[in-house]
């Protein structure tokens, strides 16, 4: 979890790295597993997942970050996120994902947890996602949008929670606190 250090002119920081995000049901994780071990060369670092917070760095105490993420997702009721077709951020990002459709929980969330965090919002037009492919040249790009397309069907997932990921051995990204979203009433 160790990142590095931050100085300023109360001495040095201790900073760490963390994010946000929704981790796959097994059976959905097994399937686009699959897909980013051939496309994805970060497939074994983090499992497949949808970010909400991107990774951050922080000199808060993990006690500290995991208070203000429970306050804010267990605030919220458990959704239904549904996937759509693969898009992609070409050429601004050389990324192929699957997308995601408009969620207003999903980003209500993905606003409430950048201001409590006190990270500036990257996206004002916040477009979830599962990133399938990276790294993929711009003229294979529909080459490979379309091997991706027929694993990948319209797709609902109940979301019931959301974990804090942070870097352990080797760079390996892992969820380090599961917060649970409160049933719906």
């Amino acid at each position: 979890m160790l990142y590095g250090y931050r100085e300023d002119e109360t001495g040095p920081h201790l900073l760490s790295r963390m994010a946000v995000a929704i981790l796959l049901p097994d059976d959905l994780n097994t399937v686009v597993a699959r897909l980013r071990e051939k496309y994805d060369p970060d497939y074994a670092i983090v499992a497949p997942h949808i970010s909400v917070v991107a990774p951050f760095e922080t000199d808060k105490p993990l006690s500290e970050i995991a208070e203000m993420v429970a306050s804010i997702i267990q605030s919220k009721q458990e959704m239904e996120i549904e996937f759509d077709s693969v898009q992609d951020y070409y050429p601004d990002c050389p990324q192929i994902c699957w997308g995601i459709k408009p969620n207003e929980t999903l980003t209500r969330l993905y606003i409430e947890l950048h201001n409590a965090l006190d990270i500036p919002v990257p996206y004002k037009g916040f477009r979830p996602h599962l990133t399938l492919a990276r790294e993929i040249s711009e003229h294979r790009l529909m080459i490979v949008k379309e091997q991706l397309a027929p694993y990948l069907p319209e797709e609902a997932v109940a979301v019931e929670e959301i974990d804090l990921l942070a870097p352990v051995t080797h760079n390996n990204w892992v969820s380090i606190r599961t917060f649970f979203l409160s049933e719906p009433e």
